[in-house]
């Protein structure tokens, strides 16, 4: 298999301009990448194509989408492979397949709950791509991007990051049913990390009730008895508050001004 990729890639690279050479190759690498049982072999395949005549790169990343997409996925083993070269794929040069990939990464994450995490790791690094931003074959791809940051937030690692990924300025480049979606994924995430600090003040208060509520048991047992008490505030839990704690106050406050500054003008726009 590696001796026919070398082949391929061979072709691709240093015959271009002999057509029935490549068509020939073309017709060898779908076939390579439908049946090979190495994910990477197969990005490699992905890869040269994509280096290769960009007429004939869509149809091979069109090719890859459908065997892969083929009976839900039979042919993909490795969820987290396949979710990083769908990412990849929008990168390429002259990708028009957004409408396919986008349906692909938003699909995938309702299928498979393990991929998740990769996949919303794999959103903020097309979010942050300034080369999308302006490209109007990838609007769908943003799209589901957006969407699966805030559907799936409990699986990132930094929502304050996705935040910041979501609220960029360039993103008033986005037609405003993109930005819609957008706006959408920031409320989550926000409204994400406030419920779990409003749930961790909760758990520090009840915490500390309990811390009160033993110190004036121990202090009628022990009353009259030399033994000092120590003061209760220092054993009471608070809240974190370091600024790289995404559901501390600071870092909540932060993450609205962010989406004040992106949102508040639309509150004006005619759109």
């Amino acid at each position: 298999m590696s001796l026919t990729f070398e082949c391929v890639r061979t072709v691709l690279t240093a015959l271009p301009a002999h057509g029935a050479a490549v068509s020939l190759a073309i017709g060898k690498v779908k076939e390579f990448l439908a049946a090979s049982d190495d994910p990477n072999l197969r990005y490699l395949g992905l890869l040269a194509l994509a280096r290769s005549d960009p007429e004939f790169a869509n149809d091979i990343l069109g090719a890859v989408l459908a065997a892969c997409g083929r009976n839900v996925y039979e042919l993909v083993s490795d969820f987290d492979w396949y979710v990083s070269l769908l990412a990849d794929m929008a990168r390429s040069l002259h990708c028009a397949q957004g409408d396919e990939i986008g349906r692909q990464l938003v699909d995938v994450g309702l299928r498979v709950h393990d991929a998740r995490p990769e996949l919303v790791r794999s959103a903020r690094s097309l979010l942050i791509d300034p080369a999308l931003l302006g490209n109007n074959l990838l609007c769908s791809v943003l799209s589901a991007a957006a969407w699966v940051s805030g559907e799936y937030i409990d699986c990132s690692k930094d929502p304050v990051e996705l935040v910041e990924a979501l609220s960029q300025p360039r993103t008033s480049l986005l037609p405003m049913s993109v930005r819609a979606v957008y706006i959408q994924a920031v409320l989550k995430v926000v409204t994400f990390c406030c419920n779990l600090y409003v749930e961790s003040s909760n758990d520090s208060n009840k915490e500390s009730d309990l811390v009160f509520d033993e110190l004036a048991v121990d202090q009628t047992v022990s009353r009259g008895s030399k033994s000092e008490i120590q003061p209760a505030e220092e054993q009471i839990v608070m809240p974190g508050t370091a600024k790289n704690d995404p559901f501390s106050n600071k870092s909540i406050v932060y993450m609205i001004n962010l989406i004040e500054t992106t949102v508040g003008p639309l509150v004006e726009s005619k759109e």
